[in-house]
């Protein structure tokens, strides 16, 4: 799995505790990959390196070669899912509009 540059850095805590989770059978969500470059789940890969698992259970999603695409699953994956600082969430809602506006005005 490749992981690119991240919006935010893997917290080490955070993938441990969530490697103790995922040993004891409670991963509800997989990893998303596109092709094979990590788009979300930055956390639960750690933790599955932690365990020295082989293999991790994931989903595929973005659109191939769309950046926009993979950076917004990763930054709603953060916005909705995750604890964010304020200033965490505030860079991810500025460039979720950033991108979205990318969008509309390539559609324009």
């Amino acid at each position: 799995v490749i992981v690119r540059k991240r919006m935010r850095k893997v917290n080490k805590a955070k993938a441990e505790s969530l490697a103790v989770s995922i040993s004891e059978g409670r991963m509800i969500n997989p990893i998303i990959l596109n092709g094979n470059t990590l788009v979300s789940g930055a956390h639960r890969l750690e933790a599955h390196k932690i365990l020295k698992e082989k293999t991790i259970w994931y989903v595929p999603g973005g659109e191939l070669g769309n950046e926009d695409s993979l950076k917004l699953i990763e930054i709603d994956e953060n916005l909705f899912r995750n604890e964010l600082s304020e200033a965490q969430k505030a860079r991810y809602i500025a460039e979720r509009v950033a991108i979205i506006a990318r969008r509309v005005a390539k559609e324009a």
